[in-house]
């Protein structure tokens, strides 16, 4: 008899499956602690299983993600037509001919070829109008980091775990000194529910 591979996502449905009900049973010993007069061990209980539930569900909620997006990388989800400004211009210009056409909240700066930093909405609003006009780009931008750079072979699910630990949600997709494109958490869920729709 052919034996059939016991995948990871079997075994976490069946160890979430087991996890929920020694959850189920923890509760319900609580709540039957609580009417027998028993409150400290009750709520114990209680407070006990609602961990374990929470915990299993985030397990869950995690192994299902990587499994979406397993052999997916950057490359794959990253958007490759990317509006830079450049870093000669004043913050005024940038304002009117990027922020407030494109509308998104930050953009790579460039100095010829290279991007030197990013520039962002808040920053330009933490500007009086007059020291937008006196200010350049390169003076307001945030110089390039290696927390805001990405490679576009690094596995999707590395990108967002780094995404969520730092707070960021666009990451700039660099090979070497050369900007590939850009990774934000729109485009990620965009890459989830094709994925998702056409069942790969």
């Amino acid at each position: 008899m052919k034996r059939v591979p016991f995948g990871n996502a079997q075994a976490a449905r069946l160890a979430s499956s087991v996890g929920m009900l020694l959850a189920f049973f923890l509760v319900s010993s609580g709540v039957f602690s609580l009417l027998r007069g028993e409150p400290v061990a009750g709520f114990c209980y209680v407070l006990t299983g609602w961990f374990v539930r929470e915990a299993l569900a985030a397990r869950y909620r995690q192994l299902r993600l990587d499994e979406a997006l397993r052999g997916v990388t950057v490359r794959d989800a990253m958007m490759e037509a990317v509006v830079t400004i450049p870093s000669s211009g004043s913050v005024a210009e940038a304002a009117r001919e990027i922020f407030m056409r494109a509308g998104h909240a930050s953009y790579p700066v460039t100095r010829g070829e290279a991007v030197v930093g990013v520039l962002y909405l808040k920053d330009v609003l933490g500007l009086s109008p007059e020291e937008r006009e006196a200010t350049s780009v390169q003076g307001a931008m945030r110089p390039l980091t290696e927390a805001l750079v990405i490679g576009p072979d690094v596995p999707l699910p590395s990108a967002i775990g780094r995404m969520a630990q730092t707070g960021t949600v666009r990451l700039l997709v660099m090979h070497g000194d050369r900007l590939l494109g850009l990774l934000t958490t729109s485009g990620v869920i965009r890459r989830l529910k094709v994925r998702e729709q056409l069942g790969g």
